[in-house]
């Protein structure tokens, strides 16, 4: 009874996340810009800030993670007292035609519409084997014991790999669906789109003998199979797929690193972001610039590593 229940809710996050993609696929084919991703409307007044990323504010409830005020969640920056709530998540509006009340202004007696916000039960957003923090991600969420529904407001997160590029004053670039249109993404059938959030930095797990940037041990999937994640592809089909880092051969040659010069040969053949049916970047179509600054120390950091590690 217990593997028939866990089947169940496997199938059901499987379904969701084609039901995301789907829904995206049709909001870009509504947006002027053909948006593969769908923007949260104050990314214009964020963009700047290397902690609006993109990965979750697409669709969702509000978050209760990483509050300003310990003592209320309900001040979560990923909440609708910070305007990241469910009437501004553009995704949302292509599943639940119904809409939400924007009450971000409006907390309401003791901020029942906000607390109203935070308990929202989305199915379309929430994996119900969702069971939080598993190995690979900001201790942020490790240290509230959250659930990804509960601390972001979803279950998955959009795939928003990007690199810094050298000669850029080190401004990320989009390789990735992120800030791209849909038509761009030259291989849609094995592009990565969005992908339960437990698996979004699995990428990074360093194995020996590489050095400790990632992590040493296990990132359990949420479904009892290690390193293994439900994801959708940009084609809108979803499959399970195996993601670890891995010890690659050298390489005859490096990229150079921001400073221009020769990169750590180490992290480029211990980190990797394609797979067998699977990958993270969208080469060979170019890079689209941001404004996001490269991660610095100040930024979160990674269980296991140090602060900033960038994607």
């Amino acid at each position: 009874m217990k593997k028939a229940r866990e089947r169940a809710k496997d199938a059901t996050c499987y379904a969701s996340l084609k039901g995301i993609a789907t829904s995206s696929i049709t909001y870009a084919a509504d947006d002027a810009t053909e948006a593969s991703v769908p923007i949260h409307f104050s990314e214009a007044n964020e963009f700047g800030d290397a902690d609006f990323i993109g990965a979750y504010e697409y669709g969702g409830k509000s978050g209760q993670g990483e509050p300003e005020d310990p003592t209320d969640p309900i001040t979560s920056r990923w909440g609708t007292s910070k305007g990241k709530g469910p009437a501004t998540r553009p995704l949302n509006r292509y599943i639940y035609k119904a809409g939400f009340k924007d009450y971000g202004e409006d907390p309401g007696p003791d901020q029942i519409n906000w607390l109203n916000d935070a308990q929202l039960e989305l199915e379309m957003f929430q994996c119900k084997s969702d069971s939080g923090y598993q190995g690979l991600h900001y201790v942020t969420w490790k240290d509230g014991g959250l659930t990804s529904y509960d601390h972001f407001g979803t279950s998955y997160s959009a795939n928003i790999f990007w690199v810094g590029v050298v000669g850029s004053g080190c401004l990320m670039h989009s390789n990735s669906p992120y800030l791209r249109p849909l038509s761009r993404v030259p291989n849609p059938a094995n592009t990565i789109y969005y992908a339960e959030n437990v698996g979004r930095f699995v990428w990074l797990a360093a194995p020996d003998p590489c050095p400790t940037d990632g992590i040493a041990g296990v990132c359990k999937g949420w479904h009892g199979r290690d390193w293994t994640f439900n994801v959708s592809f940009a084609d809108a089909h979803a499959e399970k797929v195996f993601i670890k880092s891995y010890y690659a051969p050298e390489l005859s040659s490096y990229p150079p690193t921001h400073s221009g010069g020769q990169g750590d040969h180490f992290f480029f053949h211990c980190v990797i972001v394609r797979g067998d049916g699977w990958q993270k970047d969208v080469l060979p179509s170019p890079n689209v610039k941001t404004e996001h600054e490269c991660p610095g120390g100040d930024r979160p950091s990674y269980e296991g590593g140090q602060g900033g590690g960038q994607e």
